[in-house]
């Protein structure tokens, strides 16, 4: 099959320095891709390309089938930082409904089948319950998975999450990761993320940026990836290291249910 995402030889600086070299990745439809790696190694710069929302200062990118900005109707993006205060007036269902981008002159109107959908979302992340409560009544899982139905709203066929586990605690964070792998069997979903011992068992690859990027169409570690991230570690950790064997010699035990 085609790739969902296809980046060719893609390079990006920010005031002449270099953030992203010779980038080169292919997504299949149907991957579940962590992308990982030390803070300010370009993981977030390759996720706004990825969206359009940075052009590549040289290389070939192309997201299902096309340009980005082309086919932006068709990428759902959950974005790292969200800000809902208690007593913010919004309901669930309207957060959603902001997902769908269509509006009337006289100001945002959704019909019986924008809700129809909204209410199809939201059962999607099981929370169809929920609807008709105020945003700032949930916790902080509840709330990453009502801004997924956000993104999910509009049928998109490929899903970008920037660190979505910022804001929940850790055995929120392990059940938000058995949801996304369950999501995963009809969504193709590309998460940015440093939380490396909790997405181990759940993602299907692993591409790891450090200004360059190596790939790995396992949940395991090459040694090119470590010495990438961590400099020289082939000795302790040889070549097919997965993300929880990594993370444990780091010192992150695994969390469980």
């Amino acid at each position: 099959m085609e790739p969902i995402i296809r980046l060719e030889n893609v390079s990006f600086s920010y005031n002449h320095q270099p953030v992203l070299e010779d980038v080169n990745l292919s997504v299949s439809p149907g991957d579940f891709l962590a992308v990982i790696g030390p803070n300010g190694s370009g993981k977030t710069t390759l996720m706004k390309i990825i969206l359009g929302l940075l052009s590549a200062h040289s290389g070939r990118v192309e997201v299902l089938g096309g340009h980005p900005q082309d086919v932006a109707r068709s990428i759902g993006y959950v974005p790292q930082q969200y800000d809902f205060k208690p007593d913010f007036p919004i309901t669930v269902e309207q957060v959603v409904l902001m997902g769908l981008a269509h509006a009337s002159r006289t100001g945002w109107r959704y019909n019986a089948d924008d809700k129809k959908r909204a209410a199809a979302a939201l059962e999607q992340v099981e929370m169809q319950e929920l609807g008709a409560r105020r945003i700032g009544e949930l916790s902080g899982g509840q709330i990453q998975r009502v801004i997924i139905a956000r993104a999910l709203v509009a049928g998109p066929r490929l899903l970008l999450l920037d660190e979505p586990t910022s804001n929940i605690d850790p055995h929120g964070t392990f059940c938000f990761y058995e949801f996304l792998s369950d999501l995963n069997k009809f969504i193709t979903i590309v998460i940015v993320s440093h939380d490396i011992h909790i997405v181990t068992s759940k993602v299907k690859s692993v591409a790891c940026v450090n200004q360059r990027l190596f790939y790995n169409s396992r949940p395991e570690l090459t040694p090119e990836m470590l010495t990438l991230m961590y400099g020289e570690h082939n000795e302790t950790c040889p070549a097919g290291t997965t993300l929880n064997e990594l993370s444990q010699r780091l010192g992150y035990p695994r969390e469980e249910p």
